[in-house]
């Protein structure tokens, strides 16, 4: 009995131990898994920075290479562009004169691209545009490419033609290049009128009978109004057109006075069919010593005609700068200094800014003249 129960007892305890052998081995395989699961997840964690980190790295590259690569890209951009800047201009250049051909503007401006094309190295071709007192010329100037192929020969209406309405535009819509000459205007009478106290003298006997012949839109069209209003007299005033139209009715007596310089009057005064009845400035000129001023005969009207070159805007520095220094040149040339004298005119080289402020300046007297314009 004793032995039996002592091997029940024994089995019994047998069994206990299995059992709780058994249950520490599935709580340690428990453990065990999840140390496992929680090793993998951070292997997991470390793998997807890593990749993260490469893929970061690579992108960090391409941009780099980008960035190189459009740094390349604009150097060599640039140095086309300064190359074709350097070789400009690779083609002939049209230079337009919103003028008449054979008229004062023309005839200088033809002088100057003879000059150019020689030290350009392509022909400047001229281009005469006329209409509207050269509105029409220096809008196909404005509208122009501005690619350095095409520019303008103009001078100081470009300002009038704007404060008198006919143009919505101005110098400052258009790039400035360089000035070249200052013009002497003169006071022309048709041979009959050989001074101001003269021209006084027959006004006062035929109040509006002396016809003025101006041109709309030029500086021209005011003149008359000044000097009904300096000299106390009445003008006859009508349209003549162009100077190239306007000379021949002078001749034929249709005209008794207009304005004009001294490249487009001197043949006729050599022949006495027109007579300079003043020089509009304050001091006479070397070209006409004996042509007394207005000032010095008690009219007071000083005017600064200037002609120059201007573009469409937005054309490259360079080109401008190239073109300036080829106009500097040209106007240093002795035998351009000759022609231009034999022309009546002076040069006056300014580069950009200089004529800039002759615009600036001109603008500024014009108001003034405006004044003696009746209001309608």
């Amino acid at each position: 009995m004793k032995r039996r129960n002592v091997s029940c007892l024994a089995a019994a305890v047998g069994a206990a131990m299995l059992l709780a052998l058994g249950g520490c081995s599935a709580k340690q395989g428990t453990g065990q898994n999840a140390d496992l699961k929680e090793a993998g997840t951070v292997a997991d964690t470390r793998q997807e920075t890593a990749g993260t980190q490469n893929a970061a790295a690579r992108t960090a590259q391409a941009v780099q290479a980008a960035e190189e690569a459009a740094k390349e890209a604009d150097t060599a951009l640039t140095a086309a562009g300064a190359q074709a800047v350097t070789e400009w201009p690779q083609k002939a250049v049209s230079l337009i004169v919103p003028a008449g051909a054979g008229g004062g503007t023309d005839t200088n401006a033809r002088l100057l691209a003879k000059y150019l094309t020689a030290e350009l190295g392509q022909p400047v071709n001229v281009v005469n545009i006329t209409g509207s007192s050269g509105a029409m010329g220096l809008k196909e100037a404005k509208n122009s490419e501005n690619d350095g192929y095409t520019f303008v020969y103009f001078n100081e209406d470009t300002v009038t033609n704007q404060k008198l309405g006919v143009m919505d535009f101005g110098y400052e819509d258009l790039d400035m290049i360089a000035n070249l000459y200052h013009v002497d205007m003169y006071l022309v009478g048709n041979g009959s009128i050989p001074d101001v106290e003269t021209l006084k003298k027959k006004a006062a006997e035929k109040p509006g009978e002396l016809v003025f012949g101006g041109e709309s839109s030029a500086f021209i069209s005011l003149l008359p109004y000044i000097i009904n209003e300096k000299l106390g007299i009445e003008l006859k005033i009508v349209d003549g057109g162009q100077m190239s139209e306007r000379l021949p009715l002078m001749v034929g007596k249709q005209i008794d006075l207009t304005f004009a310089p001294m490249s487009q009057i001197r043949d006729y005064l050599d022949t006495g069919d027109l007579n300079a009845v003043a020089l509009l400035a304050d001091e006479r000129s070397e070209n006409a010593p004996d042509i007394a001023t207005g000032v010095d005969q008690g009219l007071d009207i000083v005017y600064n005609r200037f002609q120059c070159v201007m573009g469409p805007k937005g054309i490259d520095d360079a080109v401008k700068e190239k073109l300036a220094a080829a106009i500097k040149t040209v106007s240093e040339n002795p035998e351009f200094m000759k022609e231009s004298a034999n022309n009546g005119v002076d040069i006056q080289y300014t580069d950009a800014g200089g004529l800039t402020g002759l615009m600036e300046e001109y603008s500024m007297a014009l108001e003034e003249y405006m004044k003696y314009i009746p209001q309608q």
